[in-house]
């Protein structure tokens, strides 16, 4: 409704649900351009302005929606919305430490005990979804992210760790598994998270628990959140690549490794989350039928997270593919809040129950952060922690000096004894993933 009373219509189109690839769409907003009178390549000339040109005809990753309007004097209009690619420059820029392996351990002690003063009584509470927060959820994935965690950063909470950890045995549900609440039924996520915190920890298992993660089983090598006779919909019975990667962890099965999927990112796919990354870093922690591919690794080195939730996980997948996460950790440390957490940035897709695909659907469910940001500060202790025992266990291979400080879930021949993987500097050339 305009000044004048007068009715105008505009609609925007997410194009790149439907379209595979820029060069298709440009061409046919040139089209769209040239019955309205208006000059066609205009579109091209902004492409160019920002390096987007020639566009690609193999994948959508530059044209993000193109919006169609008419105006009350019969004018219309063409809207293209243009997102600039972030290829790197021709000439590399110097890396600059920020920070440097001192601070990486500052900021882990400070994010450790604003965590664990976070706590509501002997557990955490996060997110707030229409069922309410979670407890049992949150509170196993957090304490499968502290296990992370060298012991001489966090000996001193042993005392809480432990009621946190008796906290989560109280909180499994007479059907043998863990819920996100109380208000729902159990689920396979949250039981696999709390089987691989128990098991980081040393504790048992109860077999009940192995028991229902395989009832959320569909086929060889994939789960569904929930078995299909306690699915609150009939859309959450379906295969989920993330809830499949942390359940095969949970249960110690081999898994294929990540795939490259036919998305602007490339990387796999996420039932309930808004990030790829995720997906690819929990199938990263699996045991894999074969080792990620080339192309796996060059996805993730040109892949831009947004947000300390994706940077962790970027820096978790770097790690465990062996390309150089210093710029990832540095900008992670500076990004954390006085308070010691860092912003919420976990951004969870509560699925359309309609839809087996959700990350192929334009309407795929409502998103909800971690409200608290303790999900997010979880997330970054652990990659953090990670970086900071593989940085030790360079150079210790390089000083021959023992490694202090590692954590819980190490192998014992590797705390001793020089690491497998190879101690060398940055060469020229080698991936770094972007900060």
């Amino acid at each position: 409704m305009h000044a004048d009373e007068s009715l105008s219509l505009k609609t925007d189109l997410a194009i790149t649900k439907w379209n595979i690839a820029d060069a298709a769409v440009a061409e046919h907003a040139r089209t769209l351009l040239a019955s309205s009178n208006e000059a066609a390549d205009q579109l091209t000339e902004a492409c160019r302005s920002i390096g987007a040109w020639p566009l690609s005809t193999q994948a959508a990753s530059v044209i993000r929606f193109v919006g169609l309007g008419s105006e009350p004097d019969g004018g219309r209009h063409l809207n293209v919305y243009i997102e600039p690619p972030l290829t790197p420059a021709d000439v590399p820029a110097a890396s600059v430490r920020t920070s440097g392996l001192a601070a990486v351990v500052r900021a882990v002690r400070r994010g450790l005990h604003a965590l664990i003063e976070a706590r509501e009584g002997d557990h955490w509470l996060d997110f707030a979804l229409p069922v309410g927060a979670s407890d049992s959820w949150v509170s196993a994935y957090t304490l499968a992210m502290l296990a992370d965690i060298p012991v001489a950063l966090i000996a001193s909470y042993a005392r809480e760790l432990d009621d946190a950890l008796e906290w989560l045995l109280a909180a499994r549900t007479p059907r043998g598994g863990w819920a996100y609440n109380g208000a729902v039924p159990d689920d396979a996520d949250s039981t696999a998270w709390a089987m691989i915190a128990l098991q980081a920890w040393g504790r048992e298992v109860p077999d009940q628990a192995r028991e229902f993660l395989l009832c959320c089983r569909r086929g060889p090598r994939s789960f569904a959140t929930y078995p299909a006779a306690t699915a609150p919909h009939r859309g959450w019975s379906h295969a989920a690549p993330d809830v499949t990667a942390v359940a095969a962890r949970a249960l110690g099965l081999r898994i294929d490794p990540p795939r490259l999927a036919c998305r602007p990112s490339h990387l796999p796919p996420a039932f309930w989350w808004a990030s790829p990354v995720y997906t690819t870093a929990m199938l990263l922690e699996c045991d894999l039928t074969e080792p990620p591919s080339s192309a796996l690794r060059s996805a993730l080195a040109r892949f831009v997270p947004s947000g300390p939730f994706e940077r962790a996980l970027l820096l978790r997948s770097c790690l465990r593919l062996d390309i150089r996460g210093e710029d990832l950790a540095d900008a992670l440390v500076m990004s954390q809040d006085r308070s010691g957490l860092w912003e919420p940035s976990g951004r969870l897709r509560l699925a359309n129950p309609e839809t087996a695909s959700p990350w192929e659907a334009i309407d795929s469910g409502p998103l909800f952060a971690d409200k608290r940001g303790l999900f997010t500060t979880a997330t970054v202790l652990s990659a953090l922690a990670r970086f900071v025992v593989d940085e030790m266990a360079v150079r210790s291979n390089l000083s021959d000096a023992p490694a202090p400080m590692w954590p819980p879930w190490l192998p014992r021949a590797l705390r001793h004894g020089p690491n497998e993987r190879s101690a060398r500097p940055a060469a020229a050339g080698e991936e770094r993933a972007p900060a």
